[in-house]
């Protein structure tokens, strides 16, 4: 309202000047634009004021029923959010405390429960990871015997899967647990070092995957897009892998689903973007960090280290 009466007033002077009265009825002229502007001025402020104070003594346009229901909902929805996400925050604080002080790894409802609870029924890989954990003190208290016993139980079933269990790509990195669980999904899925079983490999998946690791989650997109392993479902593939769209599996989700149409629009444009993208930027940057440890390794080896490797 302020804009439009300064605009009429502006207008009205501009009109004056352009087109000048004669000098008897000039002032009456602008009298009458002063009055006007002012006019108008009393009014935008009375409405305003009116837009302001409406609201607070229930005046003015009353909402309906459904748009009082609508407001009732969200905020209902707002407090909800704000109960899980407390919820959250201490069930994180008290599982945190679990693995700091040993007994989340006997709750089998635990990740490293699980973890524990497969080890012992036999599984070389959960029993690698959890060795792992003993030795890195993730999820567990650090603890080198406990690291041993595990570690000593796998070999007896499975020297080389212990022996290169850890990606010598990943260095000398303390590697988390839910990669760790990614990793052992990809290599059940290949059958690298064990027998390849893709229930196995969407179960560790799936495990890592609840713990936000990317590899994992584009494992799973990667199943529901296939349907080995899950149910076929390609608008939850699409969603996964948009979540995990730097990981290489992600990618060929995306480019294969926009280019067939497959729970998404048909976009060819956009799957030949999500290609580039895997071809000059992904993959590039995996070989450069191959190429950087291969070359700590050389040096390594070179100077007589070859713990370097064996670890």
């Amino acid at each position: 309202m302020y804009r439009m009466a300064r605009i009429f007033v502006v207008a009205f002077l501009c009109t004056s000047i352009l087109f000048p009265v004669p000098c008897a009825a000039r002032g009456k002229v602008m009298r009458v634009a002063e009055h006007t502007a002012r006019d108008i001025l009393e009014i935008a402020g009375a409405q305003i004021l009116a837009d302001v104070l409406a609201p607070v003594f229930g005046l003015g346009p009353q909402k309906t029923d459904e748009e009082k229901q609508q407001e009732k909902e969200k905020k209902e929805e707002k407090k909800k959010d704000k109960e899980m996400e407390k919820a959250q925050k201490e069930m994180e604080k008290e599982e945190k405390k679990a693995e700091q002080d040993g007994t989340a790894v006997e709750d089998p409802t635990t990740t490293i429960g699980m973890v524990k609870e497969w080890a012992e029924k036999g599984d070389v890989q959960a029993q690698c990871i959890l060795a792992y954990a003993y030795e890195t003190g993730q999820k567990v208290p650090k603890d080198p015997n406990m690291a041993m016993v595990w570690q000593n139980r796998a070999a007896d079933q499975n020297i080389p899967l212990v022996k290169n269990f850890l990606p010598w790509e990943y260095g000398k990195k303390v590697i988390p647990l839910a990669r760790l669980f990614a990793i052992s999904g990809r290599r059940s899925h290949v059958g690298q070092y064990v027998d390849q079983d893709v229930k196995d490999a969407v179960r560790w998946s799936q495990l890592g995957a609840e713990e936000k690791d990317t590899m994992a989650i584009a494992y799973i997109a990667s199943a529901y897009y296939t349907g080995r392993g899950m149910t076929q479902d390609y608008k939850k593939a699409v969603e996964l892998a948009k979540s995990s769209d730097k990981d290489p599996l992600s990618l060929e989700v995306l480019i294969q689903a926009y280019q067939w149409g497959n729970g998404v629009d048909k976009d060819q444009a956009k799957s030949d973007r999500y290609a580039r993208y895997l071809k000059t930027v992904v993959e590039r940057n995996q070989q450069k960090e191959r190429d950087k440890v291969y070359k700590k390794y050389e040096k390594e080896i070179k100077a007589g280290d070859l713990y370097g490797i064996i670890r």
